[in-house]
Protein backbone atom coordinates (compact mmCIF):
# COMPACT_ATOMS: atom_id res chain seq x y z
CA UNK A 1 0.00 0.00 0.00
CA UNK A 2 2.82 2.10 0.95
CA UNK A 3 4.45 1.50 -2.68
CA UNK A 4 1.48 2.24 -4.65
CA UNK A 5 0.95 5.78 -2.41
CA UNK A 6 4.67 6.41 -3.35
CA UNK A 7 4.72 5.66 -6.58
CA UNK A 8 1.34 7.92 -7.30
CA UNK A 9 2.77 11.17 -5.31
CA UNK A 10 6.31 11.00 -7.68
CA UNK A 11 4.20 10.63 -10.75
CA UNK A 12 2.03 13.59 -10.12
CA UNK A 13 5.30 15.53 -9.37
CA UNK A 14 6.44 15.07 -12.36
CA UNK A 15 2.96 15.69 -14.27
CA UNK A 16 2.91 19.33 -12.19
CA UNK A 17 6.50 19.60 -13.70
CA UNK A 18 5.87 18.34 -17.36
CA UNK A 19 2.59 21.14 -17.09
CA UNK A 20 4.72 24.09 -15.65
CA UNK A 21 7.29 23.53 -18.18
CA UNK A 22 5.13 23.34 -21.58
CA UNK A 23 3.98 27.04 -20.04
CA UNK A 24 5.15 29.03 -22.59
CA UNK A 25 4.96 32.25 -20.34
CA UNK A 26 7.91 31.37 -17.91
CA UNK A 27 11.22 29.56 -17.42
CA UNK A 28 11.94 26.89 -16.22
CA UNK A 29 15.37 25.48 -14.97
CA UNK A 30 16.01 21.20 -14.16
CA UNK A 31 18.52 20.99 -11.77
CA UNK A 32 19.91 17.93 -11.81
CA UNK A 33 22.33 16.41 -8.99
CA UNK A 34 23.04 13.17 -7.87
CA UNK A 35 25.38 12.67 -4.60
CA UNK A 36 26.99 9.91 -3.33
CA UNK A 37 27.87 9.42 0.59
CA UNK A 38 30.64 7.51 1.89
CA UNK A 39 30.11 7.85 6.12
CA UNK A 40 32.77 7.02 8.69
CA UNK A 41 30.39 6.42 11.80
CA UNK A 42 33.53 5.51 14.30
CA UNK A 43 34.90 8.92 13.46
CA UNK A 44 31.91 10.87 12.10
CA UNK A 45 33.53 11.72 9.01
CA UNK A 46 32.10 11.29 5.73
CA UNK A 47 33.19 11.69 1.99
CA UNK A 48 30.78 13.16 -0.53
CA UNK A 49 31.00 13.16 -4.23
CA UNK A 50 28.52 14.74 -6.96
CA UNK A 51 30.00 13.49 -10.02
CA UNK A 52 27.69 16.29 -12.10
CA UNK A 53 25.79 18.73 -11.04
CA UNK A 54 23.71 19.30 -14.22
CA UNK A 55 21.67 22.90 -15.04
CA UNK A 56 19.07 22.56 -18.02
CA UNK A 57 18.93 24.80 -20.58
CA UNK A 58 22.72 26.33 -19.55
CA UNK A 59 24.12 22.83 -20.44
CA UNK A 60 27.21 23.29 -17.81
CA UNK A 61 28.03 20.08 -15.61
CA UNK A 62 29.98 20.45 -12.97
CA UNK A 63 31.75 17.90 -10.02
CA UNK A 64 32.01 18.77 -6.41
CA UNK A 65 34.43 17.19 -3.63
CA UNK A 66 33.44 17.20 -0.44
CA UNK A 67 35.38 16.17 2.67
CA UNK A 68 33.85 16.92 6.31
CA UNK A 69 33.34 16.05 9.87
CA UNK A 70 30.13 15.93 11.93
CA UNK A 71 30.68 18.20 15.50
CA UNK A 72 27.46 18.28 17.80
CA UNK A 73 24.35 19.42 15.06
CA UNK A 74 26.99 21.02 12.91
CA UNK A 75 28.73 19.57 9.74
CA UNK A 76 31.62 21.37 8.39
CA UNK A 77 33.35 20.30 5.00
CA UNK A 78 36.48 21.51 2.86
CA UNK A 79 34.66 21.35 -0.82
CA UNK A 80 36.19 21.65 -4.39
CA UNK A 81 34.36 21.97 -7.18
CA UNK A 82 34.91 22.64 -11.12
CA UNK A 83 33.22 22.50 -14.15
CA UNK A 84 32.94 22.30 -17.95
CA UNK A 85 33.61 26.12 -18.57
CA UNK A 86 37.06 25.60 -17.08
CA UNK A 87 36.17 26.78 -13.94
CA UNK A 88 37.69 26.05 -10.32
CA UNK A 89 36.89 26.80 -7.08
CA UNK A 90 37.59 25.47 -3.45
CA UNK A 91 35.74 26.58 0.12
CA UNK A 92 33.89 25.75 2.87
CA UNK A 93 30.65 24.55 3.95
CA UNK A 94 28.77 24.58 7.15
CA UNK A 95 25.60 22.69 7.78
CA UNK A 96 22.92 23.10 11.12
CA UNK A 97 20.40 20.54 11.66
CA UNK A 98 17.51 20.67 14.16
CA UNK A 99 14.83 18.05 14.62
CA UNK A 100 12.05 18.72 16.05
CA UNK A 101 8.02 17.34 16.74
CA UNK A 102 9.75 13.56 17.93
CA UNK A 103 12.13 13.89 16.08
CA UNK A 104 9.97 13.64 12.77
CA UNK A 105 10.98 17.30 11.20
CA UNK A 106 14.13 18.35 9.71
CA UNK A 107 15.37 21.79 9.98
CA UNK A 108 18.79 22.22 7.67
CA UNK A 109 20.82 25.72 7.27
CA UNK A 110 23.41 25.36 5.00
CA UNK A 111 26.02 27.77 3.95
CA UNK A 112 29.08 27.26 1.18
CA UNK A 113 31.28 30.01 0.38
CA UNK A 114 34.19 29.86 -2.56
CA UNK A 115 36.95 31.37 -3.78
CA UNK A 116 38.35 31.32 -7.11
CA UNK A 117 41.30 29.40 -8.11
CA UNK A 118 41.72 30.60 -11.70
CA UNK A 119 40.67 34.22 -13.66
CA UNK A 120 37.11 32.05 -15.39
CA UNK A 121 36.28 31.78 -11.89
CA UNK A 122 34.53 34.52 -9.42
CA UNK A 123 34.31 33.82 -5.23
CA UNK A 124 30.59 33.60 -5.08
CA UNK A 125 28.03 32.43 -1.48
CA UNK A 126 25.40 30.32 -0.78
CA UNK A 127 22.49 30.01 1.44
CA UNK A 128 20.16 27.16 1.51
CA UNK A 129 17.50 26.47 3.98
CA UNK A 130 15.27 23.54 4.15
CA UNK A 131 12.33 21.93 6.40
CA UNK A 132 10.84 18.52 5.56
CA UNK A 133 8.26 17.02 8.09
CA UNK A 134 8.47 12.63 7.57
CA UNK A 135 4.97 11.51 7.75
CA UNK A 136 6.31 7.90 7.85
CA UNK A 137 9.60 6.58 6.76
CA UNK A 138 9.48 6.74 3.43
CA UNK A 139 7.94 10.12 2.47
CA UNK A 140 7.78 13.44 4.06
CA UNK A 141 6.84 17.48 3.01
CA UNK A 142 8.18 21.04 3.54
CA UNK A 143 10.37 23.72 1.86
CA UNK A 144 13.23 24.26 0.32
CA UNK A 145 15.45 27.91 -0.01
CA UNK A 146 18.04 27.91 -2.49
CA UNK A 147 20.01 31.38 -2.56
CA UNK A 148 23.54 31.99 -4.29
CA UNK A 149 24.84 35.45 -5.33
CA UNK A 150 28.42 36.53 -6.04
CA UNK A 151 27.88 39.69 -4.29
CA UNK A 152 27.90 41.93 -7.39
CA UNK A 153 24.50 41.28 -9.01
CA UNK A 154 20.73 40.56 -7.87
CA UNK A 155 21.10 37.16 -6.16
CA UNK A 156 19.65 34.22 -7.23
CA UNK A 157 17.01 32.62 -4.59
CA UNK A 158 14.79 30.19 -5.31
CA UNK A 159 12.01 29.29 -2.79
CA UNK A 160 9.18 26.53 -2.71
CA UNK A 161 7.76 22.86 -1.87
CA UNK A 162 9.88 20.07 -1.68
CA UNK A 163 9.28 16.41 -1.26
CA UNK A 164 12.29 13.89 0.38
CA UNK A 165 11.22 10.18 -0.68
CA UNK A 166 13.33 7.39 0.97
CA UNK A 167 13.31 4.46 -1.43
CA UNK A 168 15.67 2.10 0.62
CA UNK A 169 17.59 2.73 3.92
CA UNK A 170 20.49 4.30 1.96
CA UNK A 171 18.56 5.50 -0.62
CA UNK A 172 15.79 8.46 -1.71
CA UNK A 173 14.96 11.64 -3.54
CA UNK A 174 14.82 15.03 -3.09
CA UNK A 175 12.90 16.83 -5.42
CA UNK A 176 11.79 20.41 -5.22
CA UNK A 177 9.69 22.93 -7.60
CA UNK A 178 10.90 26.22 -6.60
CA UNK A 179 9.97 30.01 -7.72
CA UNK A 180 12.85 32.72 -8.06
CA UNK A 181 12.06 35.60 -5.62
CA UNK A 182 13.99 38.52 -7.63
CA UNK A 183 12.50 37.61 -11.43
CA UNK A 184 9.38 36.97 -12.72
CA UNK A 185 8.50 33.61 -14.28
CA UNK A 186 11.40 31.72 -13.75
CA UNK A 187 10.97 29.20 -11.58
CA UNK A 188 13.77 25.87 -11.30
CA UNK A 189 12.87 22.28 -10.71
CA UNK A 190 15.25 20.86 -8.20
CA UNK A 191 16.10 16.44 -8.50
CA UNK A 192 18.57 15.06 -5.94
CA UNK A 193 19.72 11.58 -5.91
CA UNK A 194 21.13 10.54 -2.79
CA UNK A 195 23.15 7.13 -2.47
CA UNK A 196 24.51 6.34 1.05
CA UNK A 197 27.32 3.86 1.80
CA UNK A 198 28.38 3.53 5.88
CA UNK A 199 31.52 2.12 6.89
Amino acid sequence: MKNVFLKNIVFLIIIFIVCKANAQDIELWYKLSPEIRLSFEKNNWEFRLRPTDYVIPHNVSRTDIMIGRKINKFRIFSYSKFDTKERYWTGIRLDFNQMGFDKKALFHLQTRYFLSLNSNSEDHFYFIQLFNYEFNKIFGLGFLGYCKTNFKETPYWFMGPSTIINLTKNFGLHLAYTKEIYRDKLYMAYIRVNCKFKI
